[in-house]
Protein backbone atom coordinates (compact mmCIF):
# COMPACT_ATOMS: atom_id res chain seq x y z
CA UNK A 1 0.00 0.00 0.00
CA UNK A 2 1.72 3.00 -0.96
CA UNK A 3 1.72 6.44 0.97
CA UNK A 4 -1.72 8.38 -0.85
CA UNK A 5 -3.80 4.95 -0.71
CA UNK A 6 -2.73 4.76 3.58
CA UNK A 7 -3.92 8.64 3.90
CA UNK A 8 -6.73 8.18 1.81
CA UNK A 9 -7.96 5.10 3.48
CA UNK A 10 -7.12 6.70 7.56
CA UNK A 11 -9.45 9.92 6.87
CA UNK A 12 -12.33 7.29 5.39
CA UNK A 13 -11.45 5.74 8.72
CA UNK A 14 -11.66 9.06 10.55
CA UNK A 15 -14.86 10.15 8.58
CA UNK A 16 -16.27 7.21 9.68
CA UNK A 17 -15.57 7.47 13.51
CA UNK A 18 -17.26 10.54 13.04
CA UNK A 19 -20.80 9.14 12.05
CA UNK A 20 -20.33 7.04 15.51
CA UNK A 21 -19.45 9.74 18.53
CA UNK A 22 -20.37 8.11 22.13
CA UNK A 23 -22.96 9.96 24.44
CA UNK A 24 -22.78 10.30 27.63
CA UNK A 25 -25.65 11.31 29.75
CA UNK A 26 -25.33 11.86 33.55
CA UNK A 27 -28.12 11.89 36.14
CA UNK A 28 -30.84 9.68 34.79
CA UNK A 29 -33.34 8.81 37.11
CA UNK A 30 -33.13 5.00 37.82
CA UNK A 31 -36.77 4.05 36.37
CA UNK A 32 -36.35 6.18 33.41
CA UNK A 33 -33.18 4.58 32.54
CA UNK A 34 -34.67 1.01 33.08
CA UNK A 35 -37.12 1.83 31.20
CA UNK A 36 -35.17 3.22 28.01
CA UNK A 37 -33.02 0.27 28.12
CA UNK A 38 -35.68 -1.96 28.05
CA UNK A 39 -37.33 0.04 25.14
CA UNK A 40 -34.36 -0.05 23.26
CA UNK A 41 -33.79 -3.75 23.74
CA UNK A 42 -37.73 -4.71 22.56
CA UNK A 43 -37.90 -2.48 20.14
CA UNK A 44 -34.58 -1.82 18.58
CA UNK A 45 -31.98 -4.79 18.80
CA UNK A 46 -29.97 -2.75 21.99
CA UNK A 47 -29.50 0.11 19.71
CA UNK A 48 -29.40 2.88 22.16
CA UNK A 49 -28.92 5.70 19.28
CA UNK A 50 -32.15 4.84 17.13
CA UNK A 51 -34.50 4.38 19.92
CA UNK A 52 -33.37 8.03 21.43
CA UNK A 53 -33.81 9.21 17.80
CA UNK A 54 -36.90 7.51 18.06
CA UNK A 55 -38.15 9.01 20.90
CA UNK A 56 -36.82 12.45 19.99
CA UNK A 57 -38.82 12.10 17.02
CA UNK A 58 -42.12 11.21 18.64
CA UNK A 59 -41.48 13.83 20.85
CA UNK A 60 -41.59 16.75 17.68
CA UNK A 61 -44.24 15.23 16.36
CA UNK A 62 -46.36 15.38 19.66
CA UNK A 63 -45.11 18.87 20.09
CA UNK A 64 -46.52 19.28 16.52
CA UNK A 65 -49.73 17.82 17.29
CA UNK A 66 -50.16 20.09 20.30
CA UNK A 67 -49.72 23.11 18.34
CA UNK A 68 -52.29 22.39 15.88
CA UNK A 69 -54.80 21.04 18.82
CA UNK A 70 -54.37 24.52 20.58
CA UNK A 71 -54.82 26.41 17.35
CA UNK A 72 -58.04 24.05 16.89
CA UNK A 73 -59.53 25.18 20.27
CA UNK A 74 -58.92 28.72 19.79
CA UNK A 75 -60.62 28.60 16.78
CA UNK A 76 -63.53 26.82 18.02
CA UNK A 77 -63.88 28.82 21.21
CA UNK A 78 -64.13 32.23 18.63
CA UNK A 79 -66.78 30.13 16.39
CA UNK A 80 -68.70 29.50 19.60
CA UNK A 81 -68.74 32.79 21.01
CA UNK A 82 -69.94 33.84 17.55
CA UNK A 83 -72.82 31.58 17.69
CA UNK A 84 -73.22 32.93 21.65
CA UNK A 85 -73.41 36.62 20.09
CA UNK A 86 -75.75 35.85 17.21
CA UNK A 87 -77.81 33.80 19.61
CA UNK A 88 -78.32 36.87 21.72
CA UNK A 89 -78.80 39.31 18.89
CA UNK A 90 -81.96 37.63 17.78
Amino acid sequence: MNGNDKTKQIRQLREELTLFRPLNISRVPVNAYNEFVEFAYKEFADDYGMCLKAIFDNFKRAEQLEKLLFNFNVKFKKLEEKIEELEKGE
